[in-house]
């Protein structure tokens, strides 16, 4: 039931309303038990009366007067029954009150008119059996009737009425004691039917607003979820944000590390490094114009300055691969070989995997990616510093690593795959190892998160994925799509 606010009197209204459907509900509830009682009392005065009195009274009256009221039980039980069992809408329970009311009028009717049909006039046996079976009824209807207090008078009054007058104008001084006595009887009947409507209205009044009171709980409960829920979404939006923030400030925290390291690196190296090359060159051409040092001494020296030229070369070169890394991509992804890159990471980790492992390299014939440099740069070398981790330090021996490119063709995606024959990693951790913050693809050695590794990749299109059991060594596997330009 929905209700207007309560003490309103638009909810006062549809409350009376809501109780009255009820009412009408329970009194259509009660079925054809009360129809079937009228049969059987019937009955039972009919015979009673019939046998009590002496001589015995004409049974055509009677017959006839049963027959009616058993007519009118049938007809009124076939009208009840489809509503026995159904809620009682508002819009319907005003005419349905008055179809009962108007079937109890007609018992009622049926059962004054046993005053004249049936009644034993100077039979004090039968008078009081009458007057018993009757005054039962009334007592029945005023219990069962107490939902709709109109229905009882409708058929408490012409029920009684007959019979009252009938006792009172008996010339026997019993018969009017039995009169007023009715009379009396039928007074406390309307008292307890009142009693009983009022009892069952205030039932149905507590009943429906603790119904309506439900609804509002359940409403707001539904409300209180709906906001939960939302506020939900939303923790989970600004995790997200908090997340990609937090990825962010380390990957741009790690990129000003780098790119100062390289910069510091490069003027630290750079400058002493053009001294070593320029001597390296003057005694390079000296050498060429001094042939009095002799043959076999020219040559040992060429040999040494050659060596010195390429270490030299070298450095300028890991230093150049450096500063490439810690570049930042500001351009759209573009074409990238992903063989130079690769090499370029080798280039720059080359001390580090000495202390750690020997490295193999299977490089496939693959196309040119789409991707930027500086961030594939990135995730490969927090990939191959991972890689390092992964191993036993006292193992160095047998440590491996293995770098892998794949590529199977038409708009299949180009794969790199970073392996060891470490120990592994367990399975609950495998789940976690792309998530921020949970610490589990972080490390020190690379600087750069499996989280932002995971995060680069994915914005270029493709994705990371890993391999891993206890025992069996791991693999993280780069998937990148190949570039759609020449």
């Amino acid at each position: 039931m929905q209700t207007p606010p309560e003490g309103s009197p638009e909810g006062e209204a549809v409350l009376e309303q809501a109780v009255f459907a009820a009412c009408v509900e329970t009194l259509y509830r009660a079925g054809t038990l009360p129809f079937l009682t009228q049969l059987l009392n019937g009955a039972l005065l009919l015979a009673g009366v019939w046998l009590s009195v002496v001589p015995r009274p004409p049974l055509l009256p009677g017959l006839v007067w049963y027959g009616l009221l058993s007519t009118a039980a049938l007809v009124r039980a076939l009208v009840v029954r489809p509503h026995q069992r159904r809620e009682v809408s508002v819009d319907e329970a005003s005419s349905l009150a008055s179809a009962y009311a108007t079937g109890s009028a007609l018992s009622g009717i049926l059962w004054g008119s046993a005053a004249f049909a049936v009644y034993p006039a100077g039979a004090l046996p039968g008078e009081f059996l009458l007057a018993f079976v009757v005054g039962g009824m009334v007592a029945g209807a005023a219990t069962y009737y107490g939902a709709h207090p109109a229905s009882f008078f409708a058929f408490a009054v012409p029920s009684m009425l007959p019979l009252i007058v009938r006792l009172l104008l008996e010339p026997g001084v019993v018969e009017q004691v039995m009169g007023a006595a009715v009379s009396l009887f039928f007074l406390a009947m309307v008292n307890v039917n009142r009693k009983g409507n009022r009892a069952l209205r205030e039932a149905n009044v507590l009943r429906l607003r603790n119904q309506h009171l439900a609804e509002r709980v359940t409403a707001t409960q539904a409300r209180v979820e709906e906001l939960n829920r939302g506020l939900e979404d939303r923790v989970r939006q600004r995790t997200t944000e908090l997340e990609a923030n937090t990825a962010e400030i380390a990957r741009t925290g790690y990129l000003a590390r780098l790119g100062s390291l390289a910069a510091g690196l490069a003027h630290e190296i750079n400058n002493p490094l053009a001294y070593v090359t320029s001597n390296l060159s003057f005694l390079e051409r000296t050498l060429a114009n001094a042939p009095e040092l002799g043959e076999e001494v020219r040559r040992e020296l060429a040999e040494v300055i050659a060596e010195a030229q390429e270490g030299a070369e070298r450095v300028r070169s890991t230093v150049g691969h450096l500063k490439a890394m810690a570049q930042q991509d500001d351009a759209e992804p573009g074409p990238v070989d992903l063989h130079a890159v690769l090499e370029s990471c080798l280039a720059v980790s080359r001390s580090e995997l000495r202390k750690h492992a020997q490295v193999k390299r299977e490089l496939g014939t693959v196309p040119p990616v789409q991707g930027k440099r500086g961030e594939l740069s990135q995730v490969f070398l927090a990939l191959i510093f991972k890689a390092t981790e992964m191993l036993p330090p006292e193992s160095l021996a047998q440590n491996r690593i293995e770098i892998r490119t794949e590529w199977r063709g038409g708009q299949e995606d180009v794969v790199v795959r970073f392996s060891d024959n470490g120990p592994g990693l367990p399975e609950e951790q495998l789940d976690q190892l792309f998530e921020p913050l949970t610490g589990a693809g972080d490390d020190d050695a690379g600087g750069l998160g499996l989280a932002m590794c995971h995060r680069i990749v994915t914005e270029l299109g493709g994705r990371l994925g890993v391999d891993s059991r206890p025992g069996t060594g791991t693999t993280f596997s780069v998937y990148l799509r190949p570039s759609p330009e020449p």
